[in-house]
C-alpha cells in the first residue's frame, strides 16, 4: 500500500475558484499536510505528497497564499517524497 496526499488547489474557472474569490473557502495550510504525514510515521506505508497546482491557480489558490506559508516547508516535503526521511519535516511538525 502506498498513501497519495493531494492538497487541493484553486483551480481556474470552477465553482471552488469562485468560492475562494467569495473567501468561503481557503486552501489548506502545507504546515497541515506535515501533521498529517507526521501522524502517519508509524503506519510503515510510503507517502507521498502532490506540492503542485499545475499552473492551473492563477497563482492565488493554493497553500501559498497563507501569510505563514514557508517555502523551506515544501523544500522539505519535496526531500521527504524521495527519502521517506520523517527527520526532514521534524522541524515543521507543529508550527
Amino acid at each position: 500500500m502506498i498513501i497519495y496526499l493531494n492538497p487541493v488547489y484553486v483551480a481556474k474557472g470552477t465553482p471552488l475558484a469562485k468560492a475562494f474569490s467569495l473567501h468561503q473557502y481557503q486552501p489548506v495550510r502545507i504546515q497541515s499536510v506535515v501533521q498529517v504525514i507526521a501522524e502517519t510515521r508509524y503506519l510503515n506505508v510510503p507517502i507521498y505528497t502532490g506540492l503542485w497546482s499545475e499552473n492551473n491557480t492563477d497563482g492565488y489558490g493554493d497553500y501559498t497564499v497563507h501569510k505563514d506559508y514557508q517555502p523551506e516547508i515544501r523544500n522539505a516535503l519535496k526531500q521527504f517524497n524521495k527519502t521517506q526521511n520523517f527527520d526532514l519535516l521534524q522541524p515543521f511538525d507543529r508550527i
